[in-house]
């Protein structure tokens, strides 16, 4: 079995590489983005045909959700003509397109968290431009999968865990805001997930053509999730708890975007850990490599 991984270099593709080197008898492809740029479609064409996959897995977005607001043509390139390109030449390709989306698409009013058969909402242009994506992939009529995650962090590139370990190496205390809601979810996790989700589609009758939420289990707000960081690590700085309106950001993110992960978990097996074992591993090995 031949995997094409987009955006292997980012920070759930990495994690993504090294879980899929696991699987028995695959070949795994990822090419850079300067030999598979995903915007240009005849690039894209031309490199599917050649590498001839059956799978291809699409980890390559645009994820900055304030910089999207100030790059809208980037964005709208990036997170939905792209997986659009992808889509048409996985179904000319008889391969199946393994696409990563967001907890973002939906408006964060909803009081509990989202299921698969939530209406989406989105009010960023990161949103807004993923759900395009999502909706250009189902429009291609070939197979695929769209696996939708939340609040992701890793070793590489930056993130909101990151970010907090750094800020207690330089401040005393730091505000957070508390009214912000998701589903924190270890890159490493999540790449073992879709290695799970590939291996049961080849022993077993997991749906193509379907959405899945997949994330490490529970929620936190922004504000819990900076206060488990900093007690695990052992810093000492003051989380000061905060409105979003004392923080303004250029894009409009959802106040509650936690994930109903129960379909992924049945229709698989695959338990994933709650997010507060998921984010002791990482910080106990990120540490310690520091």
């Amino acid at each position: 079995m031949k995997i094409l991984v987009i955006g292997g270099s980012g920070m759930l593709g990495s994690d993504l590489l090294a879980s899929l080197d696991s699987l028995a008898e695959a070949e795994i492809v990822a090419p850079g983005s300067r030999e598979l740029d995903i915007t240009d479609n005849k690039v894209v064409e031309e490199r599917v045909r050649q590498i001839s996959p059956e799978i291809i897995i699409n980890c390559a977005a645009f994820t900055d959700v304030d910089g999207c607001e100030r790059e809208k043509e980037r964005a709208e390139e990036v997170n939905a003509q792209g997986p659009g390109h992808l889509a048409r030449a996985a179904k000319t390709a008889r391969a199946l397109l393994v696409h990563i989306s967001t907890d973002y698409v939906f408006d964060g009013k909803k009081g509990a968290p989202y299921t698969e058969e939530d209406l989406p909402n989105p009010l960023s242009v990161y949103g807004k431009t993923k759900l395009e994506g999502e909706r250009l992939i189902v429009e291609a009529g070939g197979d695929w999968l769209i696996l939708r995650t939340s609040w992701l962090y890793g070793a590489r590139r930056k993130n909101f865990v990151k970010t907090i370990l750094a800020l207690c190496d330089t401040h005393d205390e730091i505000s957070v805001v508390t009214d912000q809601r998701g589903s924190p979810t270890y890159t490493r996790d999540l790449a073992e997930a879709i290695c799970a989700l590939i291996q049961q589609l080849r022993t077993s009758d997991v749906a193509s053509r379907a959405v899945f939420h997949i994330a490490n289990k529970g929620a936190a707000s922004r504000y819990e999730l900076a206060e488990e960081i900093i007690r695990l690590a052992g810093k000492r700085t003051k989380v000061r708890p905060i409105a979003s309106g004392e923080w303004p950001r250029a894009a409009e993110v959802p106040a509650g975007s936690s994930l109903d992960i129960s379909k992924f978990e049945q229709e698989t097996h695959f338990t994933m850990r709650p997010w507060q074992a998921a984010l002791a591993d990482f910080l106990a090995t990120f540490i310690s490599k520091k």
